[in-house]
This record gives structure tokens, sequence and C-alpha cells, in this order.
């Protein structure tokens, strides 16, 4: 199964069994825990992704899990239900990845989260909502070794170093004037000022759910909502 929906294992509990995750897995983290002694979730507005750093043999919710992710830059951390906000909530999987393939994931991974700014640059985000730059950060044009992406065009990124192209991202379509509006709103001037094609994350999510690579669906829009993957009897609107 190229996408498992950890979510939909957690709810139900009669088919709750441990699944792994193998060394450069994509992986999702898409809901908010709703207040409450019940666990229910509610979407998160910006769903997060990255890869898997090392084998898990048997996952299931709230277990840390080893990621490496575009974060303020790109950054290794456990993530688990109180850990920066983050779990893994679904998984994608190319089931036809070799081991050496894997750890060329990792390698090409490796070259970023070893990069590290000057001091003076150090307290500055690298995270960048653009299309992706991968040896000169937009923002930071004397700072060599910086880049900028974000969590889900540093995934693809990786991936398509390796020969695996994800999404299609010639035929994604534009950002639009409000959709830049609210980034902005979010990311200020980490955010693009002319329209661009954002890489939402749930564009990877879909490839892996309709196994369709490069993904290029009919209609984009009906693929930015990463909610639709929380189960309907647990998700908080």
């Amino acid at each position: 199964m190229p996408l498992q929906n950890f979510l939909a294992l957690y709810a139900a509990p009669l088919v709750r069994d441990p699944a792994p995750l193998r060394t450069g897995d994509v992986v999702f983290h898409i809901s908010v825990d709703a207040p409450g002694p019940s666990r229910r979730w509610t979407a998160r507005a910006f769903a997060h992704a990255g890869l898997v750093a090392r084998d898990l043999a048997d996952y299931q919710l709230g277990e840390p899990v080893d990621v490496f992710h575009m974060g303020r830059r790109v950054e290794r951390d456990a993530w688990f239900d109180s850990v920066n906000g983050s779990r893994v909530d679904l998984a994608g999987r190319l089931a036809e990845l070799d081991d050496s393939v894997r750890s060329r994931l990792i390698d090409k991974a490796l070259e970023y989260f070893h990069r590290r700014p000057r001091m003076l640059s150090d307290h500055r985000s690298w995270y960048w909502m653009g299309e992706p730059q991968s040896s000169c950060h937009p923002r930071l044009p004397d700072e060599n070794s910086a880049y900028g992406f974000s969590c889900s065009t540093f995934v693809d990124h990786c991936y398509s170093e390796v020969g695996q192209h994800l999404v299609d991202l010639e035929s994604m379509p534009l950002t639009t004037a409000r959709e830049l509006q609210e980034l902005r709103a979010v990311f200020r001037h980490n955010t693009q000022a002319t329209p661009f094609r954002r890489l939402y994350p749930g564009y990877l999510i879909g490839a892996f759910d309709l196994d369709r690579y490069p993904f290029r669906p009919d209609n984009w829009d009906d693929w930015k909502d990463h909610g639709r993957y929380i189960p309907a009897h647990m998700l908080i609107s």
C-alpha cells in the first residue's frame, strides 16, 4: 500500500496492527489533537512533510520517528505527539525503492542538514515559501551555503535528485493573489513576492494515495485539503 494512514488505524482499534516505516519514506503530520479526554483530531492549517531517517519496524501513532524535515533549516527531529507539534500521521512509500536508493535519499538530506550558516546569520530562518532554491536562499544572496525550501519542496527535491519524480511540477497552477496574501500573513518576508507554483503537501499525499507518479490530477484544487485523510468520525470540524 503506497499510502499508510495511521490516523485511520488508530481510529479502528481492532485493526491497529503495528506498521513498518522504511528509511526514506515520506511522512506527513496533518492533524492537531482536539482538547478533551477522547482522542479526536482537527486538520492542521499547514501540513508538514519529511523523510524517515532510519527504519522503524513497528510504528504506531504517537511513537517517536526520526525525521529529516525543513524547519528553520533542514533539521533532524523525533516526531511524536508532544515534540515540535509533529508526529507521523501518514506515510508514503515507493515500493520499487531498493536500499541503495534509500541510502542516497538520506545522503541528499544530509547535504543540507550539514550546512550551517555564519554565526551572524544563525538566527535567520531559511524556510522559503516560493520556488525552491537548492543552492542560494533568495533573501541571503551573500550566504553561499544557504538554500530555500518549504517542507514539501525539500522532500520533492531529494526524491528528484535520485531520479524519482513524485509530482509534475510544471503542471501545477500558480498561486492566486488571495493565496499569496494568506501566505504572507503567516510566513511574512519568507514568501515569494510574485506568483509561484506551490507544492502543497496534499499533492505529495495524493501521488502516494493514487500510486501515480509524477502526480498530475485533473483538478489540483481537489488535493489541497489534507483534512480528507482524517477519518470522518474522528474529525472535529
